[in-house]
């Protein structure tokens, strides 16, 4: 009988050399012994594989029809096959969009319901009326350039200087 570190060196050569190896249930097996494995090597059989690899191959492209004009029997067909086609997918992106989209809430489904009166506010409140209350329209337009002139005192000129603006 074999020592298990004798087996596991012949497992070793066996592997180094190329050669297959099993493991086969031993012959003896007695009455209290449990079962110790034998080894039995077979030859490797290399088999050769007949498939290529295309990789960065692009297909062949049908070549386009002339004359597509109008009325012609060409422009009422389809094109099958052929060059590359757009649109359809999306991938997960335009998924994850379309879900935000479905379970966002538009304005547009409220519907009215029952409101409140109107309230009137008095002068004694303190809320300043606006000046488009009369008519709707504003008196006090603000200016509508960007380059409206600010006067600066010298001390917040120190502190836009010390800002770095």
């Amino acid at each position: 009988m074999r020592s298990p570190s004798s087996s596991f060196a012949a497992v070793a050569v066996a592997v180094a050399v190329g050669v297959a190896v099993a493991a086969a249930p031993s012959s003896f097996v007695g009455a209290f012994a449990p079962p110790v494995p034998t080894i039995v090597v077979r030859p490797c059989t290399s088999a050769t594989s007949s498939s290529s690899l295309f990789m960065n191959k692009k297909k062949k492209t049908l070549p386009k029809s002339g004359g597509g004009g109008f009325g012609s029997a060409s422009s009422s067909k389809k094109s099958s096959g052929g060059g590359k086609k757009s649109g359809g997918g999306g991938g997960i992106a335009s998924t994850l969009r379309d879900m935000r989209m479905n379970s966002f809430r538009y304005a547009g489904t409220v519907k009215a319901g029952k409101q409140s009166p109107q309230r009137y506010v008095g002068d004694d409140v303190g809320i300043m009326r606006p000046d488009y209350a009369e008519d709707g329209t504003p008196k006090n337009r603000p200016a509508m350039l960007p380059w409206v002139i600010e006067i600066k005192t010298p001390e917040e000129i120190v502190k836009m200087r010390a800002a770095g603006r």
